[in-house]
């Protein structure tokens, strides 16, 4: 959902795609397009390890600008530089991810969620980092002249790490995992503004958001995984070795 919502954003025309492919010679896939779109069965992910087009074996994985991209933040990263959503400077650029890193490798809000943590656990650490965040947009906004309640992250524009707080920030106040307006009005209203950003406006309309725990989408989420993956769920073989592809094919043919 939030490689989604920051293609959206950052205006990336193809989506999350499970794209049957077959490797050549020369290691570049031929996108035949048999299955576009989300992942559903396990017919997608076998095809997906046996063409070569995940580096590591694991999902998601976004194929876009004749690539094979894996890995959410490197998408996001690759989608920053490519369409605009990564600062103006080295510097915007070096700052975007610093708070990236703080969100994935030190918060980690929605693996907390995925866990079960209480929002008092002391390794939830939401409270700490709903204070440093507020700390960032307040700074980041007297930098360049605004007021307390208006601006991003970084600079004067989306980035996308701002995909990230966001995505981080609605998933916990959908699970009740905490509350943002009266004790965070910066974060309630920073929410507020990113959704208003053209695409993710749109994209939050549209309906077409995957299922996510807290939104009542438990079943399904964990449902379309077993279809996919059943292996981790007890049910059948994982691929064996010689299923795999014996190389990683990081350029693909439209």
């Amino acid at each position: 959902e939030l490689l989604a919502a920051a293609a959206a954003a950052t205006a990336a025309t193809a989506p999350a795609s499970s794209l049957d492919a077959a490797a050549d010679a020369d290691g570049v896939t031929e996108s035949g397009g048999l299955c576009p779109g989300p992942l559903c069965c396990e017919a997608q992910m076998r095809a997906l390890l046996s063409a070569g087009c995940l580096a590591m074996d694991q999902v998601p994985l976004l194929q876009l600008d004749g690539l094979n991209l894996c890995h959410p933040t490197a998408i996001l990263r690759h989608l920053g530089r490519t369409r605009g959503a990564y600062g103006t400077t080295p510097a915007e650029a070096a700052a975007i991810d610093i708070l990236s890193d703080a969100i994935t490798q030190d918060w980690r809000p929605i693996w907390t969620l995925l866990r079960g943590l209480p929002a008092d656990a002391p390794e939830a650490g939401h409270e700490k980092y709903l204070s440093r965040f507020s700390r960032v947009l307040r700074s980041n906004a007297l930098r360049n002249g605004a007021d307390g309640g208006s601006g991003f992250l970084v600079g004067r524009a989306f980035s996308y790490v701002d995909a990230q707080l966001f995505q981080a920030l609605c998933r916990l106040e959908e699970n009740g995992t905490i509350q943002l307006e009266g004790k965070w009005p910066l974060l309630h209203a920073y929410t507020r503004r990113v959704a208003a950003v053209p695409g993710i406006r749109e994209y939050l309309s549209s309906g077409e958001q995957p299922p996510w725990p807290g939104r009542g989408g438990s079943r399904q989420l964990f449902e379309t995984m077993e279809a996919t993956m059943p292996w981790l769920f007890g049910k059948g073989a994982p691929p064996a070795h010689d299923e795999l592809s014996d190389k990683w094919v990081f350029k693909y043919a439209s």
